[in-house]
């Protein structure tokens, strides 16, 4: 909602008050434990993607370390391994950007692996499913790519890169292209 107010503003229009009053409204719930509740009520039931580890990335509104890391442990076991492949790929970002290249290279290809089909290695949807390509697979594992390993952030400023881990085996990502000025973001594994 708050994004919704500041896209309107950016094209001159004045965005309706109820729009900030519901973003100030919303509330993050928290478990005794400190999990970041799925919903008012949720007791641990298996979910089917990556909902509120979407609020650390991309939305940016979780940020401290220890909570994206509490987020992260725990969703990953209650998630569903025929969810959505974007779910996997969500928490390989998360997990690039805190340093843990190896565990978040584990997730990248759970992001896409099990969701290929044959003949050509198309993503579908779910681990198992047979529809014919599914777009934010696609996307999840561009981004886990992009936005993890080499770990660029698009900002009111502009394209920044992010502090993030490759996985050992992998020497640098490099990203061209990126933006008006079609800048070139590198990472090495000496980063």
């Amino acid at each position: 909602m708050q994004a919704a107010v500041e896209a309107a503003k950016e094209c001159g229009v004045a965005p309706d008050p109820e729009w900030q009053a519901i973003a100030d409204g919303l509330r993050i719930l928290k478990s005794l434990e400190g999990i970041t509740l799925e919903h008012e009520g949720y007791e641990g039931k298996k979910i089917k993607q990556a909902d509120v580890n979407l609020l650390g990335y991309p939305l940016g509104v979780i940020t401290d370390e220890a909570q994206l890391r509490r987020d992260l442990e725990y969703y990953e076991g209650v998630m569903d391994p025929k969810g959505p492949a974007m779910s996997f790929a969500v928490l390989a970002i998360q997990h690039a950007r805190l340093g843990e290249g190896d565990k978040a290279y584990e997730l990248f290809v759970r992001s896409f692996r099990p969701n290929q089909l044959p003949p050509f290695g198309v993503v579908s949807e779910g681990a198992g499913g047979t529809n014919p390509y599914f777009t934010t697979g696609a996307g999840g594992f561009l981004q886990a790519v992009i936005n993890g390993f080499c770990g660029l952030e698009l900002t009111t400023e502009g394209v920044t890169q992010l502090p993030s881990s490759l996985p050992a085996h992998w020497k640098s990502v490099t990203v061209k292209g990126v933006g008006p000025t079609r800048q070139t973001f590198t990472r090495t594994q000496e980063q």
